[in-house]
C-alpha cells in the first residue's frame, strides 16, 4: 500500500510540479492532497494460499488490495487550484500504470455517487468540495 501511494504521490509531484502531500487535506498548506480513504481487498485472491518470496524469511506477504483515494486541492476553489486539480487528473490520465521496484500499479479514475462522497466529507469534519476519485490496485 506504502509503496503504492507513494508511487502516486512522485508521479503527480513530478508532472504538476506542485507539492503532494499523502493524507487528509490540510487548508493552511497549498498544494495538492492524495487522501485514500478505503482500503478493500481484491476478491479474486481473498482465498488463494500467499506465496513466500524465495529466500525471504518471515511470513509471506499478504496480496495487494484496492486502494480507493480522492485527490484534492488547497486552495480548491480558485483558478490555481482548480488547474491544479485539473494537472493532477491529467498526469493519472497519461501515466495509468507506476511501477515501485518490481510492483506496479494501476490507477483508475471512478466516480463517487453524492451519498458517499457527502459521507466522507461529513465524517471528517470537512465542506464538501470539487475533487477527483480515483483507485489503485
Amino acid at each position: 500500500i506504502i509503496s503504492s501511494l507513494a508511487a502516486l504521490c512522485d508521479m503527480i509531484r513530478s508532472q504538476t510540479g506542485a507539492q503532494v502531500m499523502l493524507g487528509c487535506p490540510d487548508d493552511t498548506v497549498p498544494g495538492i492532497y492524495v487522501w485514500p480513504w478505503r482500503l478493500e481487498e481484491k476478491s479474486e485472491l481473498r482465498n488463494l494460499p500467499h506465496a513466500a518470496k524465495p529466500g525471504h524469511a518471515g511470513p509471506p506477504a499478504a496480496p495487494a488490495g484496492v486502494v480507493h483515494f480522492l485527490v484534492l486541492v488547497r486552495p480548491a476553489l480558485t483558478i490555481d487550484g482548480l488547474a491544479l486539480l485539473g494537472a493532477a487528473r491529467q498526469a493519472m490520465h497519461d501515466h495509468p500504470v507506476l511501477e515501485a521496484g518490481e510492483d506496479r500499479f494501476r490507477i483508475t479514475v471512478t466516480s463517487l455517487d453524492v451519498q458517499t462522497l457527502s459521507a466522507l466529507f461529513t465524517a471528517a469534519a470537512m465542506p464538501l468540495t470539487i475533487c477527483l476519485s480515483a483507485v489503485i490496485d
